[in-house]
C-alpha cells in the first residue's frame, strides 16, 4: 500500500546506483502527455540519467534522442546528437 499519496518534485538519483533497462512500451503517460511506442535504453550511473537511442511517438511525430541528464547541482546539461 502506498502511504505517501501524491508526491511531486525532483527525484535525486543516488550516485552509487548503476542500473540499465531496455524497454519497449505501447503507451507512457507523463502528466497530460501521452507518449506512444516508447522504446530505448535507460541507464542510471553515478547520479546521471542516460537515455540511449530512445524513441517515441508524440502527436503523430516520431522523436529519437540520446541525452544525459545531470543532477541539478551541475550548471549544465549535455545533449548528444548522434
Amino acid at each position: 500500500m502506498d502511504t505517501l499519496g501524491a508526491v511531486q518534485g525532483v527525484v535525486m538519483i543516488p550516485s552509487d546506483v548503476d542500473f540499465s533497462l531496455v524497454a519497449s512500451v505501447d503507451s507512457v503517460f507523463f502528466d497530460d502527455i501521452r507518449l506512444e511506442k516508447f522504446k530505448g535504453k535507460i541507464r542510471l550511473k553515478e547520479g546521471v540519467l542516460i537515455m540511449e537511442n530512445t524513441g517515441f511517438n508524440l502527436v503523430s511525430a516520431d522523436v529519437q534522442m540520446t541525452e544525459n541528464m545531470l543532477p541539478p547541482i551541475h550548471s549544465r546539461r549535455i545533449l548528444i546528437i548522434p
